[in-house]
């Protein structure tokens, strides 16, 4: 990756041009993330995601493509110390279904200092299944559909006492830990 030399991640833009899902993975080196096989990982038609990840001491995260012709990743950006990466992420208990529910990302390891979350959220199933994140005191209501049998990074902050709430339709979706944010002080 092309970045500042104290950079610590990457923020990428995930472009498919191709009119069928399409199989990606992104992962920190020496992760073992999808080392299983990529069944359940696709974008969908004609759409795009964004998706952040660490890099290692020579600026390197890696990427898989089914199809490179039709599908792009793009570097929007770096990260440099507010964003703490998991190596692996780690996985979320499911909640109840068919309520906001309140979850602590202590449970998690994720340190009381940490002001937000990166989760890593798919779709196991061939229907479009609805996920929502957000803030531990946001009273917003709106949850919206994963595609079918594809994944992606949602971000959302957390309360002081480490609490975001999270919506699941059904247990045939997942959702991991792939990073924390933490303030930054100069």
């Amino acid at each position: 990756a092309h970045v500042d030399a104290d950079a610590d991640g990457v923020i990428l833009f995930v472009d498919s041009t191709d009119g069928g899902l399409r199989k990606y993975a992104i992962r920190e080196v020496g992760s073992t993330f999808l080392a299983a096989g990529l069944d359940d990982h696709e974008i969908g038609r004609y759409s795009s995601t964004m998706y952040l990840v660490g890099i290692n001491a020579a600026n390197k995260f890696e990427a898989w493509l089914e199809e490179v012709a039709t599908v792009k990743i793009y570097l929007v950006g770096q990260t440099k110390d507010s964003v703490v990466y998991n190596l692996e992420d780690v996985a979320v208990a499911d909640p109840v279904t068919g309520s906001w529910q309140e979850l602590d990302a202590n449970t998690y390891n994720v340190p009381i200092e940490a002001n937000g979350l990166f989760l890593r959220a798919g779709a196991l199933t061939a229907v479009n299944k609805k996920l929502g994140f957000r803030h531990g005191d946001s009273t917003d209501d709106w949850n919206g559909d994963i595609e079918r049998i594809t994944y992606l990074l949602a971000g959302t902050g957390i309360r002081a006492d480490d609490v975001w709430d999270e919506y699941m339709e059904s247990t045939s979706s997942e959702v991991f830990i792939a990073a924390y944010t933490v303030a930054v002080t100069e």
